[in-house]
């Protein structure tokens, strides 16, 4: 399936996809165990890039491992344009630490007390284990 896809190649008919979907995430511990789950979560509105050359909208989607009780695996998303210089992944990356501890707070103990990723990895309460990359278009 995905843009490789018969359907997909018969509806677009020749062209070019005009959006896709970038998908920034780890598998970290540190998290205190849940069976919690969120799909589709927003915790902005939509918010600048680049200096406001472009707006996003993110969206989170998390979920418990079965690698440990403490392990969550978490998603940043959203929709770009397939313009040049749009939807980069490491200002996609840098907005994902930067609201990650928002997102995760009341799942994890040290983004409850206002830490950031940083300070979370320095003190050992957060550990990423992998981490996950990905556009569909």
């Amino acid at each position: 399936m995905g843009q490789g896809s018969p359907i997909t190649r018969q509806v677009r008919a020749g062209e070019k996809a005009n959006g896709a979907c970038v998908v920034v995430g780890t598998l970290a511990g540190g998290h205190a165990p849940s069976f919690k789950a969120d799909l589709i979560k927003s915790i902005d509105d939509v918010v600048p890039v680049d200096g406001g050359r472009e707006v996003r909208q993110y969206f989170w989607e998390s979920f418990p491992s079965t690698r440990g009780a403490d392990l969550r695996t978490t998603y940043m998303f959203s929709y770009v344009d397939c313009e040049p210089g749009r939807g980069d992944l490491e200002s996609h990356w840098r907005d994902y630490v930067e609201r990650l501890p928002a997102y995760a707070g009341g799942e994890h103990p040290g983004f409850g007390e206002g830490k950031t990723v940083q300070e979370c990895m320095d003190d050992g309460t957060w550990t990423p284990v992998d981490s996950f990359t990905a556009v569909f278009k």
